[in-house]
């Protein structure tokens, strides 16, 4: 199969806005609920091969049960004891493909966040409350934009390789009640490279990037305000017949928190994610993946167990 034909697998690291999880953008920045925030984490792959139509869109559902947290030091602590943090996102991507190379998109996230007898802690901790009662609220989370350019395309080597740029908008929540949290509060810029290597069955995919936040936010709070980061994914898929595919890979951070004196606190982070894919036919289909935090490899960021579903269709 050449490799202008093939579509890329969902990489869907966890990052809750379909983070910003979707097909439809190389690189989704989270800006998720508060400090639940990955970080602008590489949230997932998208095709960079227009299968020669113009628009491409996903409709994607992301579940994020919060387990624990890092501390400075690294050490992990579980959830505070019959408490619980979910968020639930629901996302619209829209692509268009200018041309086979190039191909720009908006991701749309709708949050919900369920907190129960915990709420969001400073620079990715949890914090124990006394309500009794689960806080439910839902609001629109931060818009990203992302333009990706296909520069390399070599169908006999079976490799292609695409640069991309995305801009964050922050039109999510960051201030009120903790359970309507849903943005990081910044404009952001980032970028990076990509590329796509196919061995017989086999699939290899490998992003990086790097992310650079342009303004403070205007409710200052540690939990939400995102510093430079890099960013990195690589995932190996393996196609089992013509309509499916299954794969296994990894992403990560590695970032700071700004504090309010232009100080920085460091993170990281590392995501491990198993993936699947079933094409209903060539231009549409349905993929499934679930995300887990290793506690191990991580800093001043919490933890959590994910599950995405997403629905593609070229158009």
């Amino acid at each position: 199969m050449q490799i202008k034909n093939i579509y890329l697998t969902a990489l869907i690291f966890g990052c809750i806005n379909f983070n910003q999880t979707s097909y439809a953008c190389l690189s989704c920045g989270c800006g998720s609920s508060g400090s639940s925030s990955d970080l602008g984490s590489l949230g997932s792959a998208s095709s960079i091969f227009s299968k020669g139509k113009k628009f491409f869109i996903q409709f994607g559902s992301s579940f994020k049960s919060i387990n624990g947290s890092f501390n400075e030091l690294g050490t992990w602590n579980p959830n505070p004891t019959d408490s619980s943090l979910s968020t639930i996102q629901n996302t619209l991507g829209i692509m268009y493909f200018p041309s086979d190379n190039l191909s720009v998109s908006v991701q749309l996230p709708l949050v919900t966040n369920i907190l129960n007898q915990s709420t969001w802690g400073s620079f990715g901790s949890i914090d124990p409350t006394d309500n009794k009662n689960s806080l439910i609220g839902t609001s629109f989370g931060d818009t990203s934009l992302q333009a990706t350019y296909k520069f390399f395309d070599d169908s006999e080597a079976d490799f292609a390789s695409a640069v991309w740029a995305r801009s964050n908008f922050p039109t999510g929540q960051i201030n009120g009640n903790p359970q309507n949290l849903s943005g990081n509060g910044i404009f952001s810029l980032a970028g990076g490279v990509f590329g796509i290597k196919k061995i017989n069955n086999f699939e290899f995919l490998a992003n990086v990037g790097y992310q650079l936040p342009l303004s403070k936010s205007p409710y200052f709070d540690g939990s939400f305000t995102i510093g430079n980061a890099f960013l990195y994914q690589a995932q190996a898929n393996y196609q089992l017949n013509s309509s499916f595919k299954f794969g296994f890979g990894f992403s990560g951070i590695i970032g700071q928190w700004l504090l309010s004196n232009n100080n920085t606190l460091a993170t990281n982070k590392i995501k491990l994610v198993a993936t699947s894919q079933y094409d209903l036919s060539t231009y549409n289909g349905v993929g499934v993946s679930l995300g887990y935090d290793p506690r191990l490899l991580g800093s001043n960021s919490m933890t959590d167990l994910s599950l995405n579903i997403v629905f593609y269709q070229f158009i």
